[in-house]
């Protein structure tokens, strides 16, 4: 995989999730402020890898540079943000989108937004900087690798993963 994707975002983060993980909301539902508010309720999501969200900490127009396999460890040690996610595909797809999307869902979703995705388990391993302009969310890049697993790694966050 080598996509790149210009995401406009309106709220603080980010989510990923493959469909299977999703079809229980309803049209219209805010399945946010209901399911997905609490820093207790993202890590669930995040730690099961069914809604995988990450806070950006700002609106903004963000670059995500979708990458298989691993980043060498040299990058991620000049990066200025670096966070380690999960997630299980099936329907072989993965759909990425706002995390206020949430509030009002609907499941159509722009074509560029979805990605095919082998079925499986995979190790998300996404990192930032801050960019030139210092203001987050500024044609801000985020690279995102995804590394196929035998099965489920063990993720454990207790509240919102966070590139901050």
């Amino acid at each position: 995989m080598n996509k790149d994707i210009n995401l406009e975002i309106d709220g603080l983060g980010i989510i990923l999730y493959s469909p299977f993980s999703v079809a229980h909301i309803k049209e219209e539902e805010d399945y946010l402020t209901k399911n997905y508010m609490s820093a207790e309720q993202v890590a669930d999501h995040v730690n099961q890898g069914t809604i995988v969200g990450f806070s950006t900490g700002s609106p903004g127009n963000y670059m995500l540079r979708l990458r298989d396999g691993y980043p060498d460890e040299k990058t991620l040690d000049e990066s200025d943000y670096v966070l380690r996610l999960a997630i299980e595909i099936r329907d072989h797809k993965l759909c990425i989108r706002d995390l206020y999307d949430l509030m009002e869902w609907t499941t159509e979703l722009p074509g560029e937004q979805v990605i095919d995705l082998d079925n499986g388990c995979y190790n998300i391993t996404v990192f930032s900087n801050l960019p030139l302009s210092n203001i987050r969310g500024d044609q801000q890049g985020i690279y995102l690798y995804f590394n196929r697993l035998t099965e489920m790694p063990r993720i454990s966050y207790s509240g919102v993963p966070t590139l901050e």
